[in-house]
């Protein structure tokens, strides 16, 4: 059996050849050769959207979680993307002391379309969960450094909240294992 360590330094490699670097570079380039108009668009053609490296990092990530992992090129595209996907089923739980634009978009644009948006105090108690799809924790809070009770946060008994983002895990609620991990928001 490999251990955690082992895991670590060789996640997202795959075989390599006798000679080959035993870590593979990062690619430092945002933009690459299209080739003329009638070639098919290459994988790699701008790097804000996808890159080598970052298919590298998502590949360890995954492997080292036990899952897929997405990489995006902020906090706020990856909130943006989590709070556009899971509210579609029900109401949005997120923190009234926390990061202004994840509270920005979630009245700005997906209240508009119908989704319930509910906030509380992040050192407070979760209120009663029904009919939430998700419940958005930061810890600590930006800019106030509260803290949330992750622990209490995730045993609050809901029929329908499913994903839990955090700081650090994005943990489906369904009571699988952790899926991806995600940057500090």
């Amino acid at each position: 059996m490999i251990g955690d360590g082992t895991r670590c330094v060789h996640g997202g490699h795959g075989e390599t050849a006798v000679g080959a670097p035993m870590h593979p570079g990062p690619v430092l380039s945002s933009t690459f050769q299209l080739g003329l108009p009638s070639d098919p668009t290459p994988a790699d053609f701008y790097g804000r959207s996808d890159n080598p490296t970052w298919r590298a990092l998502e590949t360890a990530i995954g492997e080292l979680d036990g899952g897929e992992c997405v990489v995006f090129a902020s906090g706020m595209a990856a909130i943006s993307a989590v709070l556009r996907l899971t509210t579609r089923e029900g109401a949005l739980v997120l923190p009234s002391d926390g990061y202004y634009l994840a509270r920005s978009l979630a009245h700005g644009e997906l209240a508009p379309l119908g989704v319930e948006v509910r906030e509380t105090p992040t050192a407070a108690p979760l209120p009663p969960l029904d009919g939430a799809a998700l419940v958005l924790l930061e810890t600590p809070s930006n800019p106030g450094l509260d803290v949330t009770d992750i622990a209490a946060a995730a045993a609050a008994p809901t029929r329908s909240a499913r994903c839990w983002p955090s700081t650090t895990r994005l943990r489906r609620r369904s009571g699988s294992a952790p899926s991806t991990s995600v940057p500090t928001w």
